[in-house]
């Protein structure tokens, strides 16, 4: 297994502005204390809201500065936003950008995150802001339409064979059990391993996370050995090596296991899985899974409580993807 810990991450004041200095700070707008705070206090030359439709806000709660809509899949969506990037002149190999990823959709924060590495961006930091508390508790929705489909995020897809391999599925379950329930059907064969977040964004956070996952994918307790894992819910690099941890465990046994990681719980985890996935899995038989839905719920969170800067370091995953390679060699 590799360990991710050799990344660097620091927690950011919610009181004072950040001392970084960014050429281009990138925040997805979903009108929450959380974004705005962390877009307030961000030093940057260039500030851009990204505007998901998938939150159906209107055009009066819109944010008044500078603004980009994400239109289209994750795919599309991303590779338009590079382009405008490109168009206010920032160069990916030597500019300092700032991705907050409080707000954004899942599947974005993997592609982007592909994206800025193929653009020969070397590192990038990521912000994640958790908040107070959620009113609805473990009842809190973060979609509110139909899932119109479950499958790999676009440039997370791994590798197939036909063959009768062993199908694994990782899943990270959050408080949403419809989006839990959509991927377990999806897998229903495949043996399930699961990683809740602990410690969790609050102390009370983890209780809510097992009750709407009880029922759905939690066995009993006795039943949990080896099936249940534990990685902080805010932080990328415990989820990254968890995964690591997970899927070598699987490996030294037999090669021939199919894997698929469903990070349906925090922000932070499915940057996790992402990193994960590109630094050891692009060319072996991993993929990241999400139900796709038609519409999310605008910022559910009341509050700041903390924030996070994660230093994203590519020439850091390539070192670690070498170590893996000779691991499993």
């Amino acid at each position: 297994m590799i360990h991710y810990d050799y990344f660097s991450r620091k927690k950011l004041s919610v009181q004072s502005s950040w001392s970084e200095d960014w050429d281009l700070l990138l925040s997805s707008w979903d009108n929450s204390a959380r974004v705005k705070t962390c877009y307030e206090l961000a030093t940057a030359k260039r500030k851009l809201w990204l505007v998901h439709p998938e939150y159906g806000i209107a055009g009066d709660q819109l944010p008044a500065q500078e603004y980009f809509s994400i239109a289209g899949d994750e795919a599309e969506g991303i590779q338009a936003l590079l382009l405008k990037i490109e168009e206010l002149g920032v160069d990916f190999k030597a500019a300092r950008i700032a991705v907050d990823i409080t707000g954004m959709l899942r599947p974005h924060i993997a592609l982007l995150t592909r994206f800025l590495q193929i653009k020969g961006c070397r590192k990038f930091d990521a912000i994640y802001a958790e908040p107070t508390s959620y009113p609805d508790r473990e009842n809190t929705k973060f979609t509110s339409g139909d899932v119109i489909e479950v499958r790999e995020v676009i440039g997370f897809e791994g590798h197939n064979r036909v063959s009768q391999d062993r199908e694994v599925l990782i899943v990270a379950p959050g408080f949403d059990d419809v989006l839990l329930r959509e991927i377990v059907s999806h897998k229903e064969r495949a043996e399930r391993i699961q990683i809740f977040g602990l410690p969790s964004l609050q102390p009370d956070m983890y209780q809510h996370n097992v009750l709407k996952a009880l029922g759905v994918d939690t066995p009993l307790p006795e039943e949990t050995k080896g099936v249940r894992h534990f990685a902080s819910a805010f932080d990328p690099f415990a989820m990254a090596t968890e995964l690591s941890s997970i899927v070598s465990g699987y490996r030294m046994r037999s090669a021939a296991t199919r894997f698929y990681v469903a990070p349906l719980a925090t922000k932070p985890q499915m940057l996790g899985a992402a990193l994960f996935y590109l630094t050891e899995c692009q060319h072996g038989m991993l993929s990241i899974l999400y139900p796709i839905s038609s519409s999310h719920v605008p910022g559910p969170s009341v509050g700041i409580s903390r924030a996070w800067l994660f230093k994203i370091d590519f020439d850091l995953c390539d070192s670690l993807g070498r170590r893996s390679q000779a691991i499993h060699a």
